[in-house]
């Protein structure tokens, strides 16, 4: 009996009644070898259990994205992300490991190419990513109304990498005698009471700010200016605003009777 050579510690899979197969296995005619999980459900320690389901992930990656040199490779990115999205729900090990354990014998032992195990790694790819995020982020674009407070409400997955911009030569006043600025801000004014972003490093009266409140209940207010690139930590809304404490007496320039004005981007972000 061997067990997958990342399960080390205090405790191993010789103290747990496992059966015969658990492990990296391979039986005579084999072409390579397969991983079986045990049964967790028998494994009372909680610790233990954990750490068994945590290392039968890494085993299946291990060879979905081909480090056993046995044949099978997978795409490398879409392992890992199989990987990651099980680790938040080791309930699931059992199921998807008994059927990646069917689909490699049906490979090493039947002798079947590795198109439909490809396939099933697929989908499975695609069900987990559905579910982490349900409706991932497009290129949004939104019309900023200077005149009111938060906007867009756009959702952002867990982890989502994402950018918000807009033109920094468009120009409005915070007031009928204020000076013309950008959403880049004033920097040279302190925020006044009220303004949703005062007391936070980088953020200026007049700048373009943004709001995300996550699905948490936690709520982070921070400076975009005229770019910014966000990862999100955890799922939610974000909202964008000018950061002032009345906005009703903004007012956008107008040149030759053409107003100026802003649309904002939010697209997820690109390598």
């Amino acid at each position: 009996m061997l067990w997958f050579t990342l399960a080390c510690g205090p405790k191993n899979i010789d103290d747990v009644e496992v059966g015969p197969t658990v492990g990296w296995h391979v039986e005579e005619g084999w072409s390579g070898s397969c991983f079986r999980a045990p049964d967790f459900a028998s494994i009372e320690d909680a610790e233990l259990r954990t750490k068994m389901q945590g290392d039968t992930i890494s085993a299946m990656v291990l060879q979905w994205e081909g480090s056993r040199q046995d044949g099978v490779k997978f795409d490398a990115e879409m392992a890992d992300a199989v990987g990651e999205y099980l680790r938040p729900h080791l309930d699931r090990v059992q199921r998807v490991s008994t059927e990646n354990h069917a689909q490699c014998v049906e490979v090493m032992g039947a002798g079947a190419t590795t198109s439909a195990w490809g396939r099933w790694l697929e989908d499975l790819h695609d069900e987990l990513a559905h579910e982490a995020c349900p409706t991932p982020l497009e290129d949004t674009f939104h019309t900023l109304d200077i005149r009111t407070g938060w906007q867009a409400n756009v959702e952002i997955c867990e982890g989502a990498a994402y950018v918000v911009r807009g033109a920094a030569k468009e120009e409005f006043r915070l007031s009928a005698e204020a000076p013309l600025i950008t959403i880049d801000g004033d920097p040279d004014t302190l925020p006044p009471e009220g303004a949703y972003c005062r007391e936070v490093a980088g953020c200026s009266w007049g700048m373009l700010v943004g709001r995300f409140d996550g699905e948490d209940g936690s709520v982070e207010i921070f400076p975009i200016g005229s770019e910014r690139s966000l990862t999100a930590s955890v799922a939610g809304t974000l909202s964008i605003a000018i950061n002032d404490d009345d906005h009703s007496d903004n007012s956008w320039q107008i040149v030759d009777g053409v107003q100026d004005g802003v649309t904002v981007e939010i697209r997820p972000a690109r390598d």
